[in-house]
This record gives structure tokens, sequence and C-alpha cells, in this order.
């Protein structure tokens, strides 16, 4: 089988006191790890293509380790999650796709706690075209607070042939949300 060809990692960090009103005592934390690799796939249409699911895993854990040995110490735990694939112009919405199983299950097992689906996206863009990586609560479905997302740009990628790949986390909610739903601490007890 073929193994995902890596050309560059990155790490983003992001760290929010407030957003409007009050500055928080403690800032969340949002950090991307992300990947850029050749799609095997890229040029043409191929029918079998479900076994690369496979062969991302091992990319996949290598950036959730990343996440979590940054996410290590902190003050605050990991409360939300997400992923997300782009593939260049020479590939498809699928190829994209393929990201989603191999990324979520690492994300589901290396984070403690996690009793939530794995919010995700996937789409086909050009070299230097803005990734949202959407970040949902790891406790539990339609916690307002935590419906979020960060963006993720990278000047030189995805090329026409590669994939654009993306975990992340974050230590809580928006930083002021008010728009009321099931609380973290609702979905805990759940």
């Amino acid at each position: 089988m073929v193994k995902p060809k890596i050309r560059k990692q990155e790490l983003v960090i992001d760290r929010i006191w407030h957003d409007g009103g009050e500055a928080r005592p403690q800032p969340i934390t949002r950090v991307i790890a992300a990947a850029v690799t050749e799609n095997p796939f890229a040029g043409g249409y191929v029918d079998d293509i479900a076994w690369f699911m496979d062969e991302l895993e091992p990319l996949a854990q290598s950036l959730v380790d990343e996440l979590m040995e940054f996410m290590t110490g902190r003050t605050l735990p990991i409360e939300s999650f997400g992923k997300a694939a782009m593939c260049g112009e020479d590939g498809e919405d699928e190829h994209a796709a393929m990201w989603h199983a191999p990324a979520g299950a690492v994300l589901r097992r290396e984070i403690p706690g996690v009793k939530a689906g794995v919010p995700g996206l996937h789409t086909v863009g050009h070299q230097g075209e803005r990734l949202d990586l959407p970040l949902g609560c790891i406790f539990g479905r339609n916690v307002r607070s935590h419906y979020d997302s960060m963006g993720l740009v990278i000047s030189d990628a995805p090329r026409r042939n590669e994939l654009l790949l993306a975990v992340g986390v974050s230590t809580g909610g928006r930083a002021r949300s008010r728009l009321g739903g099931v609380t973290v601490e609702e979905a805990l007890s759940a």
C-alpha cells in the first residue's frame, strides 16, 4: 500500500482572553496540528480508495500526539475537539473525506472523557485557502457554548495534488458564550 508522503507540518496556537466584555482570568487555548501530504489519487478517478484511511491512521496518531504533548500540564483541560481536511484542485471531495474515520478514531481514543462524536469538515480548495476546523464539546451533543471553529491557512498548501489534514482541540467554548442550551455540567451528568 501507499504511505502518506508528508511535505510539511504545522502547529497553530490560539489563545483568547476575551471577545468583547471582560477578559477571562485564564485564556481559552485552541490548537491545530496539521500535515500537508501528497494525494495519491489526485488527477483522475480511482474507485477503490477506502484502504487509504488505514494508511492515514498513523499520521492522525502523530498529529493527536503532538496536540496532547502541547496540552499536557495546561491549567484548563480539553473540552472541545474537531477535524478537517482539504484536498487540492486535482483531487475530489471524497479524498478529503478519507480523513474523518482515522482522525476521529484517534481523537476519541486519546482524549480522556470523550462522550461525543467528533465534528468534521472536508472540502476541495486551492493553495492558501482558509480551512475552517469545526470544534464541538467532547462531553456531549448540543453544548451550544462550544459550537466554534478555528481557521487554518497554510500559504503554500494544499497544492493541486495535495491533502491538508488537520485535528484540533480547545480548552473551552467561545470566550463569552451566552446563547443558552445544554451546559458542560449538564452534558457531563447525562
